[in-house]
């Protein structure tokens, strides 16, 4: 089933042709919602127990989400010659992620465009840490946040790290001290 949303903001315009009208406030209503159940689904996800229905919920909240996004403006980006991508290569990027906070090990997602398909060089990187990838589309990933040597409540930059070399900046994710300082309950 694909919605007005979806037809209306899925389609690349072709070259001479105006982009499509950005979304209307109801249209990003839908997307947040959408992107919010997806961000709910995974939080629920318990990593090596997951269903069958888990997964096949979390893939179609996130195939709608893709195609729901506008297509970026044909042009962002640098062009041949100018550092950017080849020819007929599309621009990775972040549209958004949910959520910014977290302990170490908090799950999040990043949305996007043109993310590309996993591949021997992708990566989500948060400050100097790579995070732990769960699932990867060109339209989004999902990723468990490795806190390593980066500061508790100090903003660490997100980067999607796309397979031929190209990155998109996806926001800031804050590490809270509860993944540190929590310790084991026991006897007094």
């Amino acid at each position: 089933m694909t919605t007005h949303a979806q037809q209306q903001h899925s389609r690349r315009p072709k070259e001479g042709e105006a982009p499509p009208p950005r979304p209307s406030d109801e249209e990003l209503a839908e997307m947040g919602a959408v992107a919010r159940r997806v961000v709910d689904q995974v939080s629920n996800i318990v990593v090596g127990a997951v269903t069958t229905e888990q997964l096949n919920s979390l893939k179609s909240d996130a195939g709608i989400l893709g195609g729901m996004l506008p297509a970026p403006p044909i042009g962002a980006g640098g062009g041949e010659g100018e550092g950017g991508p080849e020819p007929g290569t599309e621009v990775p990027t972040a549209t958004g992620m949910e959520p910014d906070t977290g302990p170490d090990g908090t799950m999040f997602m990043v949305a996007g465009a043109n993310l590309q398909d996993r591949g021997g060089s992708s990566a989500v990187t948060i400050g100097a840490e790579a995070a732990t990838i769960q699932t990867w589309s060109p339209t989004g990933v999902v990723a468990s946040a490795v806190q390593g040597a980066s500061p508790a409540d100090e903003p660490q930059a997100v980067v999607v790290h796309c397979q031929d070399g190209q990155e998109a900046a996806a926001g800031m994710f804050t590490f809270t001290a509860a993944g540190r300082d929590r310790k084991p309950a026991g006897r007094r």
